[in-house]
C-alpha cells in the first residue's frame, strides 16, 4: 500500500508538471523583446535629455505617453508574476517539508525545480519594481521641468515701475504710441499713390450701400430671432432651460449687426490690399478684431445679468443690482478692450520691450481693481428706496437681521480678499513682475468665467433631467410612484454633482498652467489604485463596493418585507417575536453588506480582529459614552426615525432637525435657539416625530358664538370658509364638531388638514380672520364671557322659547334705533 501511495504521488506531480510546461514562461519582462536591459536604457536615455536640457514639448508629451504605457504594461505583468508565484508556492506546499537523504529522488528534483522557478519569479518582480521607481522618478523629473519653464518666463524681472523715471519715461512712450494710432489714417493717406487714391473713390459708395444693406439685413434677422426665441414678458416663471435659450438668442440677436458690419470691414480690408499697407493697416485690422470681441463680452454680459427683464435672468438678482453691475461690467469691459488693443500694437509693431511690459501692468492693475468693483456691485448693492416708498420700507425692514448680518460678513471677506489680491497684483507690476501679475489675474478671472460656466450648465442638465422625469411615460407605462421618482432624480444629481466638481477642478488646474497629460496620469493613477503605506487604495473600488453595499441593503429590505408579509405572518407567533426575527435578520444582512463592501474597497478582513480588540480596551479605559454615541448616530443615519428638517418634540423640547452629527445631532427651536442632544439620549427616550412620514398635519379652529344663533348657518360658514382657503386639502374634508354648551356661548370646532407642516401658524389665523369677517356679514355674534341675571318671578313666568324671543326683540329694538 505504501508503494502505491507513493507511486500515486509520483504520477501527480509528474502531470503538475506537465501542465506547467504547457504554459510558456518568457525571459523578456512585457515580451516582444522588451527585456529589463532594453527598457532601461530607453528611461536613461529620457532621464539624461530631461537633465541635459535637449528636450522640446513634443518631446515631453511622447515620453509621457511612453512612460505611461509602460508603467500599465509592467502593473499588468507583475500581477501575472504574482499569480505564478502563489502557483509555485501551491506546488511546493502539496510536496510538503524537505526530508533530507529520506526524500524521493523525483520529489527532491521537483523542489530543486519550483525553488529556480521560485527564485526567477521573484527576480522579475524586483526588476518590475525597479523599473516601476524609475518611471516615478521620470515622473517627476518632467513636472519640476515644466515647472521651470512656465515660472522660469514668469518670474523675469523687468524695470521697476516705482521708479519715477522709468514711470515717466512709460508714459511719454504710451502717448507717443497713441498719437501714432490718431495720426496713422492721415499718413496712410498721404502715401498713397494717385491710382490708389482713385480706387479709394470709387469703392466708397458700393462699399458704404453694402454695408447699409447689411445693417438692414442684421436688424431683420435680430428681430425674427428676439420674436421667435426671445424674452417674453407675459410668461410670468419660465423654466430655467426656456431661460438659457432666451440668453442664447438675445446675445446672438445683441452682437449680429456688430458682428455683420464688423466682418464686413475685415472681409474688405483682407481682400483689398490697399487698407493693410503700413502701420494704419495693423491698427485698422487689429481695432475691428478688438471691437468685435467687446461687443460680444458686452453682450454676454447683458444677457446673463438681463437688467430689463427681471423673470428671465439667469441668476437670482434684484433688478436694480442688475443694473448697476451690468453698468459696471460694460465700463470693465471697454477699459480691459481698450488696453489689451494697446498691447497688440505694441506687441506687432517695433516699440520698445520696456512700453511692452508696462502695458502689461497697467492692464494687470486695472483687471485686477474691476473685479473688485463689480464684485462689490454683486456682493453689496441693494435695492434703492425712496423716501416715500413706504411699502418698499416696510419690506425691507421683514428682514431677517440674523440672515442680513450673515449675509454682509461673508460679503465683506469676499471684498476684502480681492482688495488684498488686487493690492498683490498691484504690488507685483509696479516692482518689475508685470508677467507674473497678468499670469495670476487673467487666470483668475478666467477661472471665475469656467466655474459660472459649468454652474449654468449643471443647472440645465438638472432641469433637462428634470422635464425628462415628469414624463407621464413613466408613471402610465412603468407605473413608477412619485416618490420613488423624486429618489431617482435625487440620485442622478448625486451622481452627476462630483462630475461636474472633478470637471471644474480640472479644467482650473490647466488654466493655471499644470499639464493636462499629467493630470490625467494623476486621475487614472487615483481611479485605478495607489498604494499608501502597504494598503492598496483605488477610487474604482471604493465606488463599487459603495454601490455594492447599497444594492445589498436594497436587497435585504426587500427580503425583509417578503419574510415578514409571506413567511412570517402564517406563523402562530407573537408580533414582538416577529418583528425581532425580521430585525434580527436585516442587521446581518447590514454587517455582511458592510463586509462584502470592505473586502471590495480592498480592506483586509483579517486585521479585524485586532482592530476589535484595540476598540475593546478603548470602551473598557473610558469610551464608553463616546461609542455609545457613535454608534447611535450611525444608527440614526441607517434606520432614519428621525432626519434633518423634521419638526420633533424631545424632552419637551420643539424644534427642527438642523444637523444630525455623529455623535449628536443638533435641534433649532422656534426662538432660533439650538439644542445639542447625544444621539443615544435620541435612542433612550421617546422622540414625536411631527414630519416622520410625510409632512401633513391637522389643525383646529375654536370659535364661540352667541346663544339663539343659526348653529346650521354657522357650520356652514365654517366649512365655507375652509373649502375656500388654498392650503387647506380637500380630501380628507374638514368637518365642524359642536363641541360644548359653553357659560357664554355655543362652542364649535373646525377641523381640517394641511399638506405642509409649516403652514400649521398660518392657516389657522388666516382662517379666523375670515371667520371673523363672515361672522360680521351673516350677524352672528361671538360673544363676551358674561353673566346674566334674572329675577326669579320673572324667569319663572317665562318659558325658554319665550326668553329666547323677547331678546331678540330687544336687540331688534336696539338695531332700528
Amino acid at each position: 500500500m505504501k508503494k502505491l501511495g507513493l507511486l500515486y504521488l509520483i504520477a501527480t506531480f509528474l502531470f503538475c508538471s506537465l501542465s506547467y510546461a504547457q504554459v510558456p514562461t518568457s525571459v523578456d519582462i512585457l515580451g516582444d523583446n522588451m527585456s529589463y536591459k532594453e527598457i532601461s536604457r530607453k528611461l536613461n536615455k529620457i532621464g539624461t535629455d530631461i537633465k541635459n536640457g535637449k528636450i522640446v514639448s513634443d518631446d515631453i508629451s511622447e515620453y509621457i505617453s511612453y512612460i505611461n504605457d509602460i508603467r500599465s504594461q509592467l502593473q499588468s505583468r507583475r500581477k501575472d508574476v504574482e499569480s505564478q508565484i502563489k502557483f509555485i508556492e501551491k506546488r511546493l506546499e502539496a510536496i510538503g517539508d524537505n526530508e533530507g537523504s529520506k526524500e524521493v529522488q523525483v520529489i527532491a528534483q521537483k523542489r530543486q525545480e519550483f525553488n529556480r522557478e521560485m527564485t526567477t519569479e521573484k527576480a522579475r518582480v524586483s526588476e518590475i519594481d525597479i523599473l516601476l521607481t524609475r518611471l516615478d522618478e521620470l515622473d517627476m523629473a518632467i513636472f519640476n521641468l515644466r515647472n521651470e519653464e512656465l515660472w522660469g518666463n514668469l518670474l523675469k524681472s523687468g524695470n521697476p515701475l516705482i521708479y519715477p523715471s522709468a514711470f515717466i519715461n512709460a508714459n511719454r512712450q504710451l502717448l507717443s504710441v497713441i498719437f501714432d494710432i490718431i495720426k496713422s489714417p492721415l499718413t496712410w493717406h498721404n502715401d498713397l499713390t494717385s491710382a490708389q487714391k482713385d480706387t479709394v473713390r470709387a469703392k466708397a459708395l458700393p462699399v458704404s450701400i453694402f454695408v447699409l444693406f447689411i445693417t438692414f439685413l442684421g436688424f431683420l434677422l435680430r428681430r425674427f430671432i428676439f420674436r421667435r426665441f426671445g424674452y417674453r414678458d407675459e410668461i410670468e416663471q419660465p423654466r430655467y432651460g426656456r431661460k438659457v435659450v432666451a440668453a442664447v438668442a438675445a446675445c446672438i440677436s445683441y452682437g449680429i449687426i456688430p458682428a455683420l458690419l464688423i466682418g464686413v470691414g475685415l472681409l474688405w480690408i483682407i481682400n483689398g490690399k490697399i487698407l493693410t499697407n503700413g502701420f494704419f493697416g495693423v491698427a485698422l485690422n487689429s481695432f475691428l478684431y478688438y471691437s468685435l470681441y467687446i461687443i460680444m463680452l458686452r453682450a454676454i454680459a447683458r444677457v446673463i445679468f438681463t437688467p430689463y427683464h427681471e423673470n428671465w435672468r439667469l441668476i437670482n438678482m434684484s433688478g436694480e443690482k442688475a443694473k448697476r453691475v451690468t453698468n459696471a461690467l460694460y465700463k470693465s469691459i471697454y477699459l480691459i478692450g481698450f488696453l489689451a488693443y494697446l498691447q497688440h500694437i505694441v506687441e506687432v509693431s517695433n516699440y520698445p520691450i520696456e512700453l511692452m511690459e508696462y502695458l502689461v501692468a497697467v492692464s494687470a492693475i486695472a483687471k485686477s481693481f474691476c473685479v473688485v468693483w463689480v464684485a462689490g456691485r454683486i456682493l453689496w448693492s441693494g435695492n434703492s428706496f425712496s423716501d416715500n416708498d413706504d411699502e418698499a420700507l416696510e419690506e425691507n425692514n421683514k428682514a431677517d437681521d440674523a440672515e442680513d448680518e450673515k449675509r454682509d460678513d461673508n460679503a465683506f471677506r469676499i471684498t476684502f480678499t480681492l482688495f488684498v489680491l488686487a493690492l498683490g497684483i498691484a504690488g507685483l507690476s509696479l516692482s518689475g513682475y508685470a508677467y507674473l501679475a497678468s499670469f495670476i489675474i487673467n487666470n483668475f478671472i478666467l477661472s471665475v468665467l469656467v466655474i459660472f460656466s459649468l454652474w449654468v450648465f449643471r443647472k440645465i442638465i438638472y432641469e433637462f433631467i428634470h422635464r425628462i422625469l415628469l414624463l407621464g411615460l413613466w408613471l402610465k407605462t412603468f407605473r413608477m410612484r412619485r416618490h420613488v421618482m423624486r429618489k431617482l432624480d435625487f440620485w442622478l444629481g448625486f451622481i452627476i454633482e462630483p462630475l461636474f466638481i472633478i470637471g471644474g477642478i480640472f479644467a482650473v488646474l490647466v488654466l493655471w498652467g499644470v499639464p493636462a497629460d499629467i493630470l490625467m496620469n494623476m486621475t487614472y493613477k487615483a481611479f485605478m489604485g495607489f498604494t499608501v503605506g502597504g494598503i492598496r487604495i483605488s477610487l474604482i473600488s471604493i465606488i463599487i463596493g459603495m454601490i455594492v453595499f447599497f444594492i445589498c441593503i436594497t436587497i435585504i429590505k426587500s427580503l425583509r418585507l417578503r419574510m415578514e408579509n409571506r413567511l412570517l405572518a402564517k406563523m402562530d407567533m407573537d408580533e414582538g417575536t416577529k418583528h425581532s426575527l425580521a430585525a434580527g435578520f436585516s442587521s446581518l444582512g447590514y454587517v455582511a453588506s458592510a463586509l462584502l463592501a470592505i473586502a471590495i474597497m480592498g480592506g483586509n478582513l483579517t486585521n479585524f480582529a485586532l482592530v476589535a480588540g484595540a476598540l475593546s480596551v478603548g470602551i473598557g479605559l473610558g469610551l464608553q459614552n463616546v461609542v455609545n454615541n457613535f454608534v447611535s448616530g450611525i444608527i440614526l443615519l441607517f434606520e432614519r426615525p428621525i432626519k434633518v428638517g423634521d419638526w420633533v418634540v424631545i424632552n419637551g423640547e420643539e424644534g427642527k432637525i438642523k444637523q444630525i452629527n455623529i455623535r449628536s445631532t443638533e435641534v433649532e427651536t422656534f426662538n432660533r435657539a439650538s439644542v445639542i442632544i447625544p444621539n443615544a439620549t435620541l435612542l433612550s427616550t421617546s422622540v414625536t416625530n411631527l414630519t416622520h412620514g410625510n409632512n401633513w398635519m391637522r389643525f383646529t379652529v375654536a370659535v364661540g358664538v352667541a346663544y339663539g344663533s343659526d348653529t346650521k348657518r354657522v357650520k356652514e360658514i365654517l366649512l365655507e370658509c375652509a373649502a375656500a382657503h388654498k392650503k387647506v386639502l380637500k380630501k380628507p374634508e374638514p368637518y365642524v364638531l359642536f363641541q360644548n354648551f359653553g357659560a357664554s356661548s355655543l362652542d364649535f370646532e373646525l377641523r381640517g388638514y394641511s399638506s405642509n407642516i409649516w403652514d400649521g401658524w398660518d392657516i389657522p389665523s388666516d382662517l379666523r380672520y375670515e371667520i371673523n369677517r363672515r361672522f360680521a356679514e351673516e350677524g352672528i355674534e361671538i360673544p363676551f364671557t358674561q353673566m346674566v341675571i334674572h329675577r326669579g318671578s320673572e324667569v319663572g313666568q317665562e318659558t325658554q322659547e319665550q326668553f329666547y324671543a323677547s331678546k331678540k326683540k330687544r336687540e331688534k329694538k336696539n338695531a332700528d334705533k
